[in-house]
Parts: C-alpha cells; structure tokens; sequence
C-alpha cells in the first residue's frame, strides 16, 4: 500500500482513538484507564477508519498508476451493467 493511504487510515484510527479516550475520560473513567481498549474495540475503530479512507486517496496511489491497472480519468465513462442480474 502507498504510505499515502496509510497515513490516511492512521489519521482516521488515530482520531477514532482519541474520541474513545475523550468519551471513557468525560464518564468518569480514571485517567490510568481511559486508553485501555480491548482487540475488539480496536478492530472496531481499525473498520470505521478505512471506511473512512476516502477513494480519491486509493485512486491516486502512485502504485495503482505505476501499475497500470486503473482507467484514465481523462474521458468520462458510463458505468457498465453487470452481465449477470443481481
């Protein structure tokens, strides 16, 4: 992945994070505490941040240009159905 999508989801995880430790700090949850989440917390702030991650950052990885595989988006296309019906 490029380190700009990275960044990107590491900012999101990070403020995501934060908000967890505000919101345990503002019911009373001692300070010694309140940046303790459990894997399940954390799998569900990691889920929320890379939905977060917006597209255009994905799009313009330099890998995906590097690599060739992403349509230019020089001329505007029309979206294609599916061949099979969902």
């Amino acid at each position: 992945m490029d380190q700009g999508i990275i960044s990107c989801f590491k900012g999101h995880y990070c403020l995501g994070f934060i908000q967890c430790s505000v919101n345990c700090y503002d019911i009373g949850i001692i300070s010694s505490k309140i940046y303790k989440i459990d894997q399940l917390q954390a799998m569900n702030l990691a889920n929320i941040a890379w939905q977060k991650v917006d597209m255009t950052t994905i799009r313009n990885c330099c890998q995906w240009h590097k690599a060739s595989i992403m349509p230019t988006m020089d001329s505007p296309t029309t979206p294609t159905q599916p061949a099979i019906s969902i």
